[in-house]
């Protein structure tokens, strides 16, 4: 029996992000390297920072969120600071697109095994 393999049927991004710019720039997210990783699982001290209003975590939590971004198959590339002037993201919405990403990634690495 013959197999398939149909590439319109695989998703190769782990998640899909429209910013909020006027073009609504849709990037489709790719796997960061395993140091980037853990980076963003232990990022739980710089949350605790930015609760004190420190200006260097919360610029920690955009620069990072940015690292993450550049992981695509866009060839797009931004930084913490256009994600907050440019792209008009909050921290609240960089909290979630944290927590969405993470799901993202305990996701793949629980289909693993």
């Amino acid at each position: 029996m013959p197999r398939v393999l149909d590439f319109n049927e695989l998703q190769s991004s782990i998640l899909d992000i429209t910013l909020r710019d006027e073009a609504r720039t849709v990037v489709h997210l790719d796997l960061p390297n395993e140091a980037l990783i853990n980076e963003l699982q232990n990022m739980g001290p710089e949350i605790e920072k930015m609760k004190t209003g420190t200006k260097d975590a919360v610029q920690g939590i955009y620069d990072l969120g940015a690292r993450l971004i550049n992981c695509n198959f866009d060839y797009f590339k931004t930084t913490g600071d256009e994600l907050l002037r440019k792209y008009n993201m909050n921290l609240v919405l960089m909290l979630q697109f944290f927590s969405m990403y993470m799901d993202c990634i305990t996701e793949l690495s629980n289909q693993k095994n």
